[in-house]
């Protein structure tokens, strides 16, 4: 019985879970989201689309090395979440000083400028001269918002 109940559980765990996140094909996508998507990334590839919590999110290249892209789109067509991977000498100046002056010499990786309706956040993984590891976070002004150990 235990072992029927155990199955059980485990079948609506993997039934449930993929009700909450479906991978799309183009033609899925409402015609106002693809529109708006098409116009501002012409150049898009490796386009990935799914659906999440009501909301379409697209993965995709553009072509520029390191620069994938993630977007989050409500039904009405409009970017609600952002997520890209930048160069380093893409961050904000008073980013770029914190890691020259309180992370010296650490090796910077995975960075990633994020936005949420309009706030914009910046998150950079590095790995110190004495092999610490940290995934560090700052809003646009150069506030650090967290420091966790990865």
């Amino acid at each position: 019985m235990k072992k029927y109940l155990l199955a059980t559980g485990l079948a609506l765990v993997f039934i449930t879970s993929g009700s909450i996140a479906s991978d799309l094909v183009q033609k899925e996508v409402p015609s106002v989201i693809l529109n708006n998507f098409h116009k501002a990334f012409p150049n898009a590839y490796d386009v990935e689309w799914e659906c999440k919590a009501g909301l379409y999110k697209v993965e995709f290249e553009t072509g520029i090395p390191g620069r994938d892209v993630e977007l989050w789109y409500n039904s009405s067509g409009k970017i609600t979440r952002s997520r890209e991977e930048i160069a380093r000498e893409a961050l904000p100046a008073a980013i770029l000083k914190q890691l020259d002056t309180r992370f010296a010499g650490a090796e910077t990786d995975d960075i990633k400028k994020m936005t949420v309706d309009t706030v914009i956040t910046y998150r950079v993984d590095i790995k110190t001269p004495d092999g610490e590891e940290w995934e560090l976070t700052w809003d646009a002004a150069g506030n650090m918002l967290s420091k966790i150990a990865d």
